[in-house]
């Protein structure tokens, strides 16, 4: 077509990342090569960066195997993601620690807001105390959540899955 092709991934991403952001993400990061290998093989080429974008140059249904391809890659990416929350419930469901903290955790929510709705605070401090009872509170959130499962998108995330 007249283009110079291009030689490394780090090139290949920025051409590819105007079709699949994240795939273009992944092809400049450090395991560029590695992602470059799954995308080729989506593909059905050699896998270069050269091979790939002459792929994507030639061949209009190559847009939609990219496309295909990073949809992929965000499933397998959230799949480990539940394993390792799952792991982690598992390895640390008899642990007094995961308990401890989300104890401590209420207690200061709970403290936090009272002293919130009961004392009056100059307006220099305001901002920072409502920074850090967010924060606060965001890490309570957190415990919560480990302790009573996912929300209902990650329920319904986990049953598509299990259905692949």
């Amino acid at each position: 077509m007249g283009m110079e092709l291009l030689m490394e991934w780090k090139d290949l991403s920025k051409f590819v990342g105007g079709i699949a952001p994240a795939v273009g993400l992944a092809l400049g990061g450090p395991a560029g090569a590695i992602v470059g290998k799954g995308l080729a093989a989506a593909l059905g080429t050699k896998p270069t960066p050269a091979d790939i974008e002459q792929e994507l140059l030639q061949n209009k249904d190559a847009l939609l195997k990219v496309r295909q391809f990073q949809q992929q890659m965000g499933l397998e990416t959230l799949k480990e993601e539940l394993a390792d929350t799952q792991h982690a419930r598992e390895q640390h469901y008899d642990h007094w620690m995961p308990s401890a903290l989300t104890i401590v955790l209420a207690v200061m929510v709970f403290s936090m807001f009272a002293g919130i709705l009961t004392f009056e605070m100059s307006s220099a401090v305001e901002d920072i105390v409502y920074l850090i009872a967010g924060q606060v509170l965001m890490a309570f959130l957190t415990c919560v959540s480990f302790w009573m499962g996912t929300s209902r998108s990650s329920q319904e995330k986990t049953r598509l899955i299990k259905k692949e």
